[in-house]
């Protein structure tokens, strides 16, 4: 019952932030990866009463944690992913640089779009254009490139600003030399 109290609360500040003009509305969910068993008996249900009647862009990001302060605890996948298909969330965003995803999971995630963490944020050096074109091109083995959107696995807030936007620099550089393969 809280957990569904929650959604509802939350649906009303939705609501309110596209009433103020938001044109897509993420939801962070830190929780669905600890208690799996609690997860699917609520979790799909609670996200689409927090999404209920929002018409714009909607996203669940899967949180691992930030990697400044979650360095060597991430586990290697998502006991409670294919489960999000079944949202009404139209984009699912998930963490793989950094836990080494294996990205067979993304066929489980039809027919939503990916957002696609391909930028590890625990790693002070930014990758190269080379690797998030290496990263993008593994996820596109499992997922349509009209379906991928690739991101940082995280927010940002703990890297210095230089390294951010390098991190950045690579992601756009990454992502345009595989557009030109398409």
């Amino acid at each position: 019952e809280a957990v569904m109290d929650i959604a509802a609360a939350l649906n009303e500040e939705v609501r309110d932030l596209v009433a103020a003009g938001a044109d897509v509305i993420q939801l962070d969910e830190p929780w669905l990866r600890f208690d799996p068993a609690a997860a699917e008996r609520i979790a799909v249900k609670a996200i689409d009463r927090a999404l209920d009647g929002v018409s714009v862009t909607t996203v669940v990001h899967l949180c691992f944690g930030y990697a400044a302060l979650v360095k060597d605890e991430k586990p290697a996948g998502y006991a409670f992913l294919p489960q999000l298909a079944d949202s009404v969330a139209d984009q699912i965003s998930i963490e793989s640089a950094q836990p080494g995803l294996d990205l067979g999971v993304l066929a489980d995630l039809a027919p939503k779009k990916v957002i696609l963490g391909v930028i590890n944020l625990a790693d002070p050096a930014a990758e190269t254009a080379d690797d998030v074109a290496r990263r993008i091109g593994t996820a596109l083995g499992f997922i349509e490139p009209a379906r991928l959107i690739p991101g940082p696995d995280c927010g940002m807030k703990y890297l210095p600003r230089e390294t951010a936007f390098a991190k950045l620099r690579a992601l756009a550089d990454g992502a345009s030399q595989v557009r030109q393969t398409l």
